[in-house]
């Protein structure tokens, strides 16, 4: 039992500390060939650790830009943003993030503090000195207690003179979750027999 431990820590350090691409792989996947490995090796040509493998390039980058703050409530904000990318072309996006009970960007701090954690947590590329704040305010009308919308409904149900619950009904509902429950416990320790023995 203590081996199967060991042997499963062994594998997950290799794996956790192995690195997924080889010299011979990114020789390969740069128009290398096999006959011209040994010089790449031999004069050191591989630099892994400062690779961009995956990076975006500069060029089609989006730049973010926050085009307004919504306070919506005391707990939520809206940041409506838009982005461009650089490559000619190329229309800008817009989106919206929301932000829930967050301890900086609320109606409780100043606009200059919330404008600077914006722009470092977001880095945004526009100033944001012109960034408009929007307190929105939504104007309801209340309905009376007593009158409901017409076409409304109620989630829970008002008639309350249901026939009483089925009791043979409930225990075979109980039955079959317990049958499941034990049907798949029996499953598991069946396999664990057969494929750690």
């Amino acid at each position: 039992m203590n081996t199967k431990f060991i042997l499963a820590g062994i594998f997950t350090f290799i794996c956790i500390f192995s690195n997924g691409q080889t010299k011979l792989i990114a020789h390969k996947s740069h128009s290398g060939s096999v006959e011209t490995f040994g010089t790449a090796l031999k004069n050191d040509f591989f630099d892994l650790e400062s690779s961009n493998f995956g990076e975006v390039p500069y060029h089609k980058r989006p730049k973010h830009i926050l085009d307004s703050v919504v306070f919506v409530s005391d707990t939520i904000t809206v940041l409506v943003c838009s982005n461009k990318s650089n490559s000619p072309g190329n229309q800008s996006e817009k989106y919206a993030i929301t932000l829930s009970n967050h301890p900086i960007v609320s109606k409780k701090h100043s606009k200059k503090k919330i404008k600077t954690f914006l722009q470092e947590e977001y880095n945004f590329q526009n100033s944001l000195d012109s960034v408009p704040f929007i307190e929105y305010k939504e104007s309801t009308t209340k309905l009376p207690k007593n009158k409901k919308k017409e076409g409304s409904f109620s989630l829970i149900p008002q008639n309350t003179n249901h026939p009483p619950l089925d009791s043979s009904k409930l225990l075979l509902v109980g039955l079959v979750g317990v049958l499941a429950i034990l049907t798949a416990f029996i499953s598991l320790k069946w396999k664990q027999l057969i494929f750690w023995n």
